[in-house]
């Protein structure tokens, strides 16, 4: 349920960033930034505990603490259309799909292996950095320096409006209702005795569940599955489970 809760609030997120062209890499880095500042803000300034309380390294606290910049490998496609506007001269001269000095080659050269022609093509099409004519290919300069027109800017300010207000409204619905997550486990139950404590808890969910049906059955107003769904999960599981 933790996994689903977070996955619901990052979706509208990732799907922001994909739209700004944001590389993974540089996300992962930006956001290690982001969650240490965040957590130094509720445990202090020291680095063994922002460590303890966020799961990062201890090291990659402090250097982040320290403000020294964190390695992020280079996005292949930035490389790839870095290449492409060298051999074009900034779009002066069109180049080959395929061939000597070719967009194949520029690819060989940059991400052998990683990305395929037909991948990169459709990508830098989509992007709206090169247009394809015939078997040969034409660097677009971008509008501006960060390749973003205003039109555009203005378009993902809005869809980052929606994403903060769909968040939130998510966050509010899980509280306003009264939404929760919880495990309840033990970790002094020692291998001998688990089948004996998973067992009792089959019965124990059984009877809670033959009651949650019941109560549910007790609100509903129509024979027809007309509504969202209401309703709670229960998971089990046993000792091999963290194995």
């Amino acid at each position: 349920m933790k996994k689903e809760y977070i996955s619901r609030i990052l979706q509208p997120i990732a799907k922001l960033f994909l739209k700004m062209g944001v590389n993974f890499n540089e996300l992962t880095t930006v956001f290690s930034q982001v969650y240490i500042d965040e957590a130094a803000k509720l445990v202090g300034s020291k680095a063994v505990n922002i460590s303890a309380k966020t799961g990062i390294d201890r090291r990659t606290v402090s250097k982040i603490l320290k403000q020294e910049s964190l390695y992020c490998p280079t996005d292949k496609l930035v490389l790839i259309t870095s290449d492409i506007k060298k051999q074009t001269q900034e779009g002066k001269n069109d180049i080959s799909i395929h061939g000597e000095n070719s967009l194949e080659s520029i690819i060989q050269s940059n991400a052998n292996g990683r990305y395929t022609l037909q991948a990169v093509l459709s990508e830098l099409e989509r992007s709206g950095r090169i247009k394809i004519i015939d078997d040969k290919i034409r660097y677009l300069l971008p509008i501006s320096d960060g390749g973003i027109s205003n039109e555009k800017m203005a378009q993902l300010l809005g869809d980052s409006l929606s994403i903060i207000s769909e968040v939130a409204n998510y966050s509010r619905t899980v509280n306003k209702n009264k939404l929760i997550y919880r495990w309840d486990y033990s970790e002094q139950i020692s291998p001998e005795n688990s089948t004996k404590a998973s067992n009792e808890l089959f019965k124990q969910c059984l009877a809670h569940s033959q009651e949650n049906i019941k109560l549910l059955e007790s609100f509903e107003t129509t024979r027809f599955r007309t509504y969202p769904r209401v309703g709670i999960m229960q998971a089990q599981f046993n000792y091999d489970f963290f194995k």
